[in-house]
């Protein structure tokens, strides 16, 4: 019996459980725009409309564990690098029921075949859509678009992703084309590089160059 004295089972049934789902922003840089890969639902709700990957967690999976299946099952894309960006839990954001959703993201280099999508499952399409003309959403999508680009600044001002994306050394050119081609606007150069001096993140060099400094122990993998 818990403190209100009711069984654990009925005290279970008292409370509403929601559902949790996992969703993926794929970022991928094409023509030096960034781009997302949306899928065309093909059921109720928001049938038609374009959405991010993802779906409902099986209740064996953990959240990576489902947003890799769901990946995988509506565009058929595997084996790509997953990080977290937050959890998304407005009450009314799905029309269904009570869902949570975990989003992720998961930033795609260049490869031979272009990270080609092919639509399965409940995807009737798939394709990639440049970030700067996005056509309207499922549910809060475009927020969760949003905060994977916060999330990809953020990450490009810290310790781990910016050395892997530009030459060793660079200039502040190469900065500039780098980060700007992930964000999809324009990057205050000289703002950047003062924040990432001031961090101890970089160092400069002769001749207008820059250079990473170690990476610091204990930094994310991304790569």
């Amino acid at each position: 019996m818990d403190s209100q004295g009711t069984s654990p089972s009925s005290a279970s049934d008292a409370y509403p459980r929601p559902s949790v789902t996992a969703d993926v922003v794929a970022w991928l840089v094409r023509d030096g725009a960034p781009h997302v890969l949306l899928i065309r639902r093909r059921y109720w709700p928001y049938e038609g409309h374009w959405a991010l990957p993802g779906g409902f967690i099986d209740i064996t999976e953990t959240l990576e564990q489902a947003a890799r299946r769901e990946l995988a099952e509506e565009t058929g894309l595997t084996d790509v690098p997953l990080e977290p960006i937050r959890p998304f839990d407005a009450p009314g954001r799905d029309p269904r029921r009570r869902v949570i959703t975990m989003a992720y993201l998961a930033l795609l280099g260049e490869r031979g075949d272009g990270w080609r999508p092919r639509a399965g499952d409940d995807a009737a399409d798939a394709r990639w859509w440049p970030v700067a003309d996005l056509p309207p959403l499922a549910f809060d999508h475009d927020q969760i678009i949003a905060a994977a680009r916060a999330h990809l600044r953020r990450r490009l001002l810290g310790d781990d992703l910016g050395r892997h994306l530009l030459p060793d050394p660079f200039t502040a050119r190469d900065l500039r084309d780098a980060f700007s081609s992930i964000l999809g606007k324009p990057v205050p150069v000289r703002s950047v590089l003062r924040l990432l001096r001031a961090a101890g993140v970089i160092e400069s060099l002769p001749g207008g160059r820059y250079r990473y400094r170690p990476a610091a122990q204990g930094a994310w993998p991304y790569w």
